[in-house]
């Protein structure tokens, strides 16, 4: 896992990514001036693979969003290494599909589309996972993309996230939505993010997530019938 940072407005701001980097080596630092919604994630799918080449899949996740990667980790076992475009899948009036940006992973294959994208792929302003999405519709097309849809029982919203109607703002977490399959909790802010991570590490072990309510893990929520060989 990478902190995916833009090159800062500031120079003020160097000498801290340089001692970040000493210290933990955890910022993966890409070609653009930081925004959220100016370019940045195309960015990063344009420049992930060259930096990390010896991978299936490449990821894209929130800042707010505490991911259980051992979920995430059987859910990509049975799925194919080809046209996967894995999240919470949304549609709306836009004329594509796409996933939510909380989470969401692509194959190495779509990635180098993007990677090779040129003027398909040069209005990059706008909501980044509207982008990746509109991007994703006009190179590989709808059809073609194996549409992994964790949808909403897989993800949780924390105090500061919304669902079905809940107000964002301060709050307990939510734990009568933690499910044994839970992929992420998103909106976690500040003091939360260590209540969460107290409750996932002490509550939720991969043992008691295997065995919760006597379900069969391996073929439950999280295992799509994939209809693809790549």
């Amino acid at each position: 896992m990478r902190f995916v940072i833009c090159h800062p407005a500031s120079a003020e701001l160097d000498p801290v990514l340089a001692s970040e980097m000493a210290l933990k080596n955890d910022i993966f630092l890409i070609d653009c001036v930081e925004n959220m919604d100016d370019g940045k994630t195309p960015v990063y799918f344009k420049s992930v693979r060259a930096a990390f080449p010896n991978y299936h899949f490449y990821s894209k996740t929130d800042l707010d969003s505490y991911n259980l990667y051992f979920n995430v980790a059987y859910a990509l076992d049975a799925a194919p290494k080809c046209n996967l475009y894995m999240g919470q899948t949304h549609i709306c009036e836009l004329d594509f599909t796409y996933n939510v940006g909380h989470m969401y992973i692509l194959s190495k294959d779509l990635v180098l589309l993007l990677e090779g994208c040129g003027d398909d792929c040069a209005d990059v302003v706008g909501l980044e996972d509207q982008t990746i999405g509109k991007f994703l519709d006009r190179l590989a097309g709808k059809e073609r993309l194996q549409w992994g849809d964790w949808s909403v029982r897989h993800v949780a919203f924390g105090p500061n996230g919304s669902l079905k109607g809940q107000k964002k703002g301060r709050g307990p977490l939510l734990k009568e939505l933690f499910t044994p399959w839970l992929i992420l909790l998103h909106g976690m802010k500040k003091h939360n993010w260590m209540e969460g991570h107290g409750y996932f590490r002490e509550v939720v072990t991969v043992d008691a997530i295997r065995t919760s309510k006597g379900e069969n893990f391996v073929d439950g929520a999280l295992t799509t019938k994939w209809d693809v060989h790549c």
